[in-house]
């Protein structure tokens, strides 16, 4: 069977048309060509040249132009199969435009329709800009969308600057390995130590509720330390977390080289915890805690809470908490029983005007200490924001100005006789203010107030360059002295 002009053949749910379409009926054969469009689902591929099977689902295509649910695909050759489309030369996209913002070129690609691509030798795009080369690439596809989280799920690559690090230049990366694994990895270069941090996380999912965490962290100042989790369900409302960890202790904060590994010390935790079905939440902890303090042992401690009440009139919510424990700090030589409880509000949204809203909350808690102790503290919070103006960006609208201003106040009475529970007074404000100069261009600038010191806290600053599908956004804080440089994927 063959047909000439605006033909078209449909079978099930594939669909095609072209310009020219010869059909063999007995196997199944198709072939088109010229201006040729064919459709499945929600998958749509245009060519010049397309072959293939009704019955198998197996075929071929020559330079395709495809849009698989929000993926969109070029390529030299497309080869189909049920389940699987492998493409040759090509680059893969979410970016809608003509002239994609980003994409992720590849000799070799490999579509698993909603669940990942797997990419040989890839080369990620900013423009026509080369970012980075890998010699494999997982990217996790959800609905057939590439799942970006700010930069999630790709390796981007970070820049930063803090006082303790120096400058650190790495990138993190995430590789669904199986359907039940899942590893993070993440590298970079401290230029203050000279050396190198390594990091990989493996999540896992056991089946029947159960899950599992492996971490290892490498760094050439300080060693190995190794972290394995484990929690699994002890009933419709029970639940129970394991941690582990291993730490290098001692290592010194000079040395650029590993010397072995270093003696450590071994932390860890166990935890039943009720499910979030209960309207009362109980925590039951028992733990060895590494902390800057020293070390803690939770001997143990029990936590009572109540998911959070909402007021008549939707005014805000209402939550309680209480529990007790008993705790050691060896270096402070302490081993006492503590009793705490607490209440909290939280305001609804309030609306002061057009585009500025406002909140409130309140806290208050009290402890009692086996020593004789008692400490007390009360907080008060607000905030309010605003969204001023409106811009044209990338076919939408976005806020011209943003701006925020908070304020904190904390009262402390008492002391609590170990370090891990202190609590300090505060009296702060801040403030903070994003312009959207241009549709690519927005500054901003941060200031934070202590009264208690009489003295400005912090000062930031942020300068973000914005594209159709992603913002690089570099900010400075004077308090921490850091400068950091980012890539955010923001569709």
């Amino acid at each position: 069977m063959v047909a000439e002009g605006n033909a078209k053949v449909s079978y099930k749910d594939f669909f095609v048309s072209a310009d020219y379409i010869r059909v063999q009926v007995e196997p199944g054969e198709l072939f088109s060509r010229g201006d040729v469009v064919a459709c499945q689902g929600l998958r749509t591929v245009r060519c010049d040249l397309l072959a293939y099977n009704l019955y198998t689902g197996k075929g071929r295509i020559l330079e395709p132009d495809a849009h698989i649910s929000d993926l969109y695909i070029r390529g030299s050759e497309m080869n189909l199969a049920p389940g699987i489309l492998t493409l040759d030369n090509a680059y893969v996209t979410g970016c809608e435009l003509d002239y994609p913002c980003y994409r992720v070129g590849s000799k070799r690609l490999v579509i698993y329709p909603d669940d990942r691509i797997v990419a040989e030798w890839p080369v990620l795009w900013f423009a026509n800009v080369p970012v980075m080369v890998l010699p494999r690439l997982v990217l996790p596809l959800r609905g057939d969308r590439i799942a970006f989280a700010d930069g999630e799920d790709i390796p981007i690559p970070k820049f930063s600057h803090d006082s303790s690090d120096g400058f650190l230049v790495g990138l993190t990366y995430q590789d669904k390995i199986e359907d039940w694994v899942q590893v993070r990895y993440e590298g970079a270069y401290a230029s203050k130590h000279r050396g190198i941090m390594l990091s990989a996380q493996a999540d896992l999912v056991l089946g029947q509720g159960r899950t599992g965490t492996l971490k290892g962290d490498y760094s050439s100042w300080k060693g190995f330390s190794v972290t394995a989790g484990y929690g699994m369900p002890l009933s419709d409302w029970l639940t129970l977390d394991a941690r582990a960890r291993y730490v290098p202790l001692g290592t010194g904060d000079d040395s650029t080289r590993w010397r072995g590994f270093e003696p450590g010390a071994v932390d860890g935790r166990l935890v039943v915890k009720s499910t979030d079905e209960w309207p009362v939440r109980v925590k039951l902890t028992v733990a060895k805690d590494i902390l800057l303090a020293g070390d803690l042992y939770r001997i143990p401690e029990l936590e009572v809470s109540l998911k959070p009440v909402s007021m008549p009139g939707n005014i805000g919510s209402v939550s309680l908490s209480g529990g007790f424990g008993r705790f050691e700090e060896p270096s402070r030589h302490v081993q006492a029983g503590r009793t705490h409880v607490a209440a909290s509000f939280a305001s609804s949204t309030i609306h002061l005007a057009h585009g500025i809203t406002g909140s409130l909350s309140l806290g208050a808690r009290r402890a009692w200490y086996e020593t004789g102790d008692t400490l007390n503290s009360f907080d008060i919070g607000t905030s309010v924001k605003a969204s001023l103006g409106e811009r044209e960006a990338f076919g939408g609208t976005v806020p011209r100005i943003k701006a925020g201003i908070n304020y904190d106040f904390r009262a402390v009475q008492g002391l609590s006789p170990f370090a891990f529970d202190k609590i300090s007074p505060v009296n702060k404000a801040s403030a903070s203010m994003d312009y959207r100069v241009r549709e690519d261009l927005s500054i901003g600038v941060s200031t934070s107030y202590d009264f208690r010191k009489q003295a400005i806290d912090d000062v930031g600053i942020l300068l973000a360059h914005h594209n159709h599908c992603y913002d690089i956004e570099a900010t400075w804080h004077k308090k921490q002295q850091t400068f950091g440089l980012e890539v955010k994927f923001t569709r």
